[in-house]
């Protein structure tokens, strides 16, 4: 009793399902990308649809970024070792792949802002 007079949320809404419309249900609440069943059921009753962004190929360009950047370090291991490309050229290529991965980062915020709103 005592956790319950703590409670923001007093008011408690149950509802029955079959067995089948819970497993839609949890289909569902698996490709909204919402964590529990409380907050896909938040989404849907207080903005009347839950979106669902698919980032498998976003993930897969920054999987292939991290993949440039190894490559960038191989690079300045052997500038250093072999002297044979400059330090000014190595410190381009990582410029420009942090430049890369914040104009990502960017366009995902812009995303997912844009459909809470």
């Amino acid at each position: 009793m005592e956790i319950d007079k703590k409670r923001y949320r007093t008011v408690q809404k149950k509802i029955r399902l079959t067995e089948k419309e819970n497993d839609v249900l949890n289909k569902k609440i698996e490709k909204s990308g919402c964590e529990t069943f409380q907050s896909f059921a938040f989404m849907m009753l207080f903005d009347g649809e839950v979106f669902f962004q698919d980032f498998s190929e976003l993930n897969q360009l920054n999987y292939e970024i991290g993949k440039l950047g190894n490559n960038i370090n191989q690079l300045a291991r052997a500038a250093n070792i072999y002297k044979q490309v400059s330090p000014d050229d190595v410190q381009e290529l990582t410029d420009e792949l942090e430049r890369l991965r914040e104009l990502i980062e960017e366009k995902l915020n812009n995303l997912t802002r844009r459909k809470r709103e």
